[in-house]
């Protein structure tokens, strides 16, 4: 051996201050404070679970939304039908230097608007709008009327007028328009869209209003003085009123009673037609508005009558006395 290299060679085993362990005591598991990795999932069961419970949310807050939006354009359409109404007869309720004043469709041109087909299908009566009430049209211009001595014609719009030319309801479907007996309904079919055949239920079921006659018309009552007793039946009497917006005299064609009694107004089918002589009667109703009235004898008309300008109500009007020209 050489003693020079011996501080080279290196020992066959490690010192003895390194401990030494054998193979098998060597961890063979992770320690148990570190954690494990779980191959475990969701079972069919959990999966079915879980999806029920997503349906289950979505079905409510879907009803809820939905039942929120309809009821919004439940409002809509109810606020509409009202604008309409009111643009029709017009406010009543308004007045200037103590006299009322009117301002609605039927106080200016006489009557409710003609419906007309403004979707090009002439076979069906369902899409037809008032037009009048935003679009002028044929009717005469507003105008101070020298007979009458009042003021006629067309002062729209009397609503904003409605994209396509058509009125809807809050889901987007248009108005139904009828007329019937001097009634304007006015319908929508609700959240289904459908014509109502029974048996629908909440915003499925149809909204309609009706502007009835009497809402809009009115009778007028009064008495003629300064006429000899016998001579009733020479004594007529005359309104003006408008007709599409343009002049119209109305006169009775028979006498006054012999009180000087007359009454303009709708015929009851209990009541004889024609008007009987002497019953002071003539079977027309008076549209709302400021309209004038004048009384005279057939064998001495004036030639410039004066006449009484006073408002009619839709309801009963008694004007009281005015003597004869």
């Amino acid at each position: 051996m050489d003693i020079k290299n011996k501080k080279n060679i290196k020992p066959a085993f490690p010192p003895a201050h390194l401990p030494i362990f054998p193979p098998a005591r060597f961890p063979t598991c992770p320690p148990a404070h570190l954690p494990t990795r779980s191959t475990k999932g969701f079972t069919l069961l959990e999966l079915v679970i879980v999806i029920a419970i997503i349906g289950f949310l979505a079905m409510i807050m879907t009803r809820t939304y939905t039942g929120e939006d309809d009821q919004a354009r439940f409002e809509q359409t109810r606020v509409q039908m009202e604008e309409i109404k009111k643009a029709l007869p017009g406010d009543s309720g308004i007045y200037t230097n103590g006299q009322r004043q009117f301002s609605g469709y039927i106080a200016d041109i006489g009557g409710l608007p003609v419906l007309e087909d403004v979707s090009g299908t002439p076979g069906d009566t369902s899409d037809d709008q008032p037009k009048g009430l935003w679009d002028q049209g044929v009717l005469p211009d507003w105008e101070h009327k020298p007979a009458s001595r009042t003021w006629m014609g067309w002062r729209g719009p009397y609503l904003e007028t409605p994209p396509d030319s058509v009125l809807k309801d809050g889901w987007g479907a248009p108005f139904v328009f009828s007329v019937s007996n001097g009634n304007l309904a006015i319908e929508s079919y609700g959240a289904d869209f459908c014509d109502d055949t029974g048996g629908e239920t909440g915003f499925d079921t149809d909204l309609e209003m009706t502007i009835k006659q009497t809402e809009h018309q009115g009778a007028v009552a009064g008495r003629a003085t300064g006429f000899t007793a016998g001579q009733e039946n020479n004594v007529r009497v005359r309104i003006y009123i408008a007709a599409a917006g343009a002049e119209q005299a109305e006169t009775m064609d028979v006498g006054v009673a012999t009180d000087g009694y007359f009454r303009f107004e709708a015929r009851d089918p209990a009541e004889p037609d024609p008007e009987p002589a002497g019953s002071g009667r003539k079977y027309i109703s008076i549209p709302a508005g400021i309209r004038s009235i004048y009384a005279f004898d057939i064998t001495s008309p004036p030639a410039n009558p004066n006449p009484l300008i006073f408002a009619v109500e839709p309801s009963g009007n008694w004007i009281g006395d005015i003597k004869i020209q």
